[in-house]
Parts: structure tokens; C-alpha cells; sequence
């Protein structure tokens, strides 16, 4: 059931793309706007579920650029 962007225990799309470690809808989904760092409702992210070190790395390099922006709106 789909509430609010959120699957089954508040797992995104992303997250569940991570857990299947499918880089490329990982990607996609990032691209097109999915949160890297949104965790589910145990607190885990994307990062923390994907066993794949490809993908694991391409989302926390997306993290750290999450970050910033962040980081940026916050000063504004």
C-alpha cells in the first residue's frame, strides 16, 4: 500500500530499489527527486539496507550532496 510515497514500513521506493540492489532504478530515482537521506519508520536508510558496495557508495556520494543543499537552505 502506497501512502504518501511510503511502502510498507515507511520504506520508500528508494529504499526498496537499495534492499534489491538495482543501481540503475536507484539512480532513477534519485534523479527524479527521491530523498537519500529519508529513513524508514526503524530508522534505516537506503544506505544502511543495500548489501551491494556499488550502490551503497553511489547513495551515500548522493547523501553528502543532499547534505549541502541542506546545509545551504539553511542559511538563507
Amino acid at each position: 500500500l502506497v501512502r504518501n510515497g511510503l511502502l510498507a514500513n515507511g520504506r520508500t521506493p528508494l529504499i526498496w530499489a537499495a534492499m534489491e540492489n538495482n543501481l540503475e532504478i536507484v539512480k532513477l530515482l534519485i534523479a527524479h527527486g527521491a530523498d537519500p537521506l529519508q529513513p524508514d519508520e526503524t530508522g534505516n536508510r537506503a544506505d544502511d539496507l543495500a548489501t551491494s558496495r556499488d550502490v551503497i557508495m553511489y547513495i551515500r556520494d548522493q547523501q553528502g550532496i543532499q547534505r549541502r543543499k541542506y546545509e545551504e537552505m539553511e542559511k538563507k
